[in-house]
């Protein structure tokens, strides 16, 4: 079975991370033999195209179209069976393909984020589309937003990501973050890790920090935000209207977020919108508590009371008083890390994800 996955991105998103973990799971299996089809400007091709002769890229010089060639000579030299596409314009790429490729190949989709389809014509040809075979969400809320376009929801099929869940359990605080802003062990570090874009609503954590301030000036937390985007001088400027600079740290892109996130004393999350994001498991694995707005598929893994704290969306005062529970009861805090490391070993682990994709594509 030759399996070709598509992306178009040029960035390294967490969707291409992902799907360069399957592949890279799968590549013991001798009945499978993948592909990754990649613009030559993109981050994962750069990382991987001295290493692995399977990587494929092509010139990009339009979303969609630039694709198309690369696509139908890339099926015909490899005699493909299974196209995986990972994105968007992938998909419309794909589509638009498919009219000149065999029909007895098979089209799965993955969808990584619940943003709304929109409810028109064109988004039901696109999706709706019967030459795809199988839609594979990270969710149920994002297999939600294919309500009102596919009837057979045989179609649709949730795999949860996964993650090494080994390589972040035996992390151990290095105390990076507290040297690199001056401060003590006394103090708890409460931190996000998040692209600095509006679907993140970083406005609504900075609103929770400034609401707990006024409710428990007495706690020592300092709040870090890992990632780097769009809105950043935004933010700062809001940061700075509410005199909050010496309390919230930009630490922009890090490569070492595996030596940092044991640091965190609380991961806090403030988004409006997420599939399931892949960073709430490497809190779990981490042992580190989560507190979260309910975007997206986030409330399926973390669970109110049980394996985190949940508010509703822009909530910042209930945000900022789960934030506050969790700093002050440790009984509660220790139940919570439990549950939601059990969770993440035997849901989210490597082993369930690369059984889950090895099912899909044998039965496909």
């Amino acid at each position: 079975m030759n399996i070709l996955n598509i992306t178009t991105i040029s960035g390294l998103r967490g969707g291409d991370i992902q799907m360069h973990t399957i592949y890279k799971l799968l590549k013991t299996y001798n009945s499978l033999n993948q592909y990754i089809l990649c613009p030559d400007d993109s981050d994962l091709y750069e990382m991987n195209k001295e290493l692995d002769e399977n990587f494929i890229s092509y010139k990009k010089s339009n979303k969609i179209f630039s694709a198309i060639k690369p696509i139908l000579k890339t099926i015909k030299e490899k005699n493909i069976n299974i196209i995986h596409v990972h994105d968007s314009s992938a998909l419309s790429a794909v589509l638009i393909a498919s009219l000149f490729f065999s029909s007895e190949i098979k089209i799965i989709f993955s969808r990584k984020r619940d943003k709304a389809i929109k409810r028109n014509i064109l988004g039901k040809i696109k999706y709706g589309n019967k030459r795809i075979d199988k839609i594979v969400c990270v969710s149920n809320a994002v297999a939600s937003v294919f309500d009102y376009i596919i009837k057979d929801k045989s179609k649709i099929q949730v795999i949860y990501d996964g993650i090494d869940v080994s390589k972040f359990e035996i992390s151990k605080p290095l105390n990076l973050i507290r040297d690199e802003i001056g401060v003590s062990d006394d103090y708890k570090i409460v931190g996000n890790i998040a692209a600095l874009e509006n679907q993140k609503d970083i406005k609504t954590f900075v609103n929770a920090v400034e609401y707990v301030k006024q409710m428990k000036p007495y706690l020592n937390v300092k709040y870090v935000i890992i990632g780097e985007g769009k809105e950043r001088e935004k933010l700062e400027v809001y940061i700075k209207d509410k005199k909050l600079e010496g309390d919230i740290y930009f630490f922009g892109f890090r490569k070492n977020v595996n030596e940092l996130l044991p640091e965190f004393d609380v991961f806090m999350m403030s988004s409006i919108s997420e599939g399931l994001p892949l960073t709430i498991y490497e809190a779990f694995a981490c042992k580190v508590p989560v507190v979260s707005t309910k975007a997206g598929g986030i409330p399926e893994a973390v669970i109110n009371n049980f394996s985190g704290l949940t508010s509703e969306i822009k909530d910042y005062k209930s945000l900022g008083d789960n934030l506050i529970k969790i700093l002050t009861d440790d009984k509660l805090k220790k139940i919570i890390i439990e549950n939601a490391f059990q969770m993440v070993k035997e849901r989210f682990d490597l082993p369930v994800l690369e059984k889950n994709y090895y099912h899909l594509y044998k039965t496909i």
